[in-house]
């Protein structure tokens, strides 16, 4: 990508286009928007489409949520669609246009091809020979953090350190939906490992919240000598006390196809929330702007996604002792299904570990400043 935005600089698409196209193809999804986010034309992409069968897909999807917003007479998931204008519109997020866009396939377990959509953004005058992959939690997205889901919209800023890479994970935001087994996160780290391969960066860095935090633990651990660190941000329940949370999960599923995702999200929302996000008006509107990405999920891929999630678990500690990375640990107080004692479990194993615990939403707003210090720090 680094190769491809130089020579757009310097030459024309048609004298240099047989040249960049090995460049662009695992980071091109041989459609109009990754082509114009670096201003240019995309009528060459077209006679190579390197992502094939998911371009046709993704443009199909395309088309059917535009005949969805624009059809008169269109009527099945109007409401689920107010739900997420007011919320898109509720409170304003600035949030940078990125670089480039593109679907990277990945393949699948049953022979499948799937596609992880992603974005990468980056600032004049960042490293280019590092980069930093992203990667969001269960039932979340990249827009869901854009709009206020999850409390990492500010996680673009890395790019001012060096380009970051965000991207849904399968099953998720614009992504390629699989199977519960896929959504496990050992399956999620072989993933994040993939997209680390199709993004040749000499230095590179990996991190997430919650399930992104899980698979990039995993990923660590499949290449351990490809990545020069990690942030694991609101690492999720683990070992014994995760056991403990898996009929959740499954009785999530339970209700979710019995009485569709309103009736979970009328369970969810009589349960009682982190006091930490209840003290704030942005931690606050976590609940409903979360929900209305679970809406926009569907059925099967909500409970898919669950129960890939009641399957999963952080790998054995003898395991997590081999990670030697510098590794920055976030976490917050009072939420039980990201608990602090994962966080310091961690910070005791992880042997190259800093732990920063938030009292207040205030301080979880900080979070990406500590991110950018502890990657200046990593490649100083």
């Amino acid at each position: 990508l680094d190769n491809t935005l130089s020579l757009f600089a310097a030459t024309s698409v048609t004298s240099i286009f047989q040249n960049m196209v090995p460049a662009l193809r695992p980071f091109c999804d041989g459609s109009t928007s990754c082509w114009r986010a670096i201003g240019s034309s995309c009528r060459p992409c077209n006679l190579f489409r390197p992502f094939g069968s998911e371009t046709k897909a993704h443009r199909r999807s395309e088309a059917g949520q535009h005949h969805q917003q624009q059809g008169p007479h269109h009527r099945p998931h109007q409401q689920q669609q107010q739900q997420q204008q007011q919320a898109q519109h509720a409170e304003p997020t600035h949030h940078p246009r990125p670089v480039h866009r593109g679907i990277l396939n990945v393949g699948g377990e049953l022979g499948r091809k799937r596609g992880l959509h992603f974005e990468t953004h980056e600032k004049p005058g960042c490293l280019q020979n590092a980069g930093f992959i992203w990667t969001h939690g269960l039932t979340s997205s990249m827009k869901d953090e854009a709009i206020g889901g999850w409390p990492f919209s500010g996680v673009v800023e890395i790019g001012s350190v060096m380009p970051l890479t965000r991207y849904d994970a399968r099953g998720h935001g614009s992504s390629d939906e699989g199977c519960a087994e896929g959504y496990t996160w050992p399956a999620l780290g072989k993933d994040l490992v993939k997209m680390r391969k199709a993004w040749k960066k000499e230095k590179m860095f990996i991190g997430g919240t919650s399930m992104g935090a899980a698979a990039s633990l995993y990923a660590a651990l499949e290449e351990p000598s490809a990545f020069h660190g990690l942030i694991l941000a609101s690492p999720p329940t683990c070992y014994e006390q995760r056991q403990k949370f898996v009929p959740m999960y499954l009785e999530n599923v339970e209700n979710s196809r019995a009485g569709g995702l309103e009736e979970a999200m009328r369970v969810a929302a009589a349960r009682t929330r982190p006091p930490i996000f209840m003290a704030s008006e942005k931690g606050r509107r976590l609940f409903e702007v979360g929900w209305s990405t679970k809406m926009a999920m569907g059925l099967k891929r909500y409970c898919d996604t669950l129960e890939g999630a009641a399957l999963s678990d952080l790998p054995p500690k003898d395991q997590l002792k081999t990670i030697e990375l510098p590794t920055l640990i976030l976490a917050w107080k009072t939420d039980v299904q990201h608990p602090v004692e994962t966080a310091k479990m961690l910070h005791a194993t992880l042997p190259n570990s800093e732990l920063h615990i938030a009292s207040t939403y205030e301080e979880i707003e900080d979070f990406p400043r500590l991110m950018t210090d502890f990657l200046r720090r990593c490649t100083e």
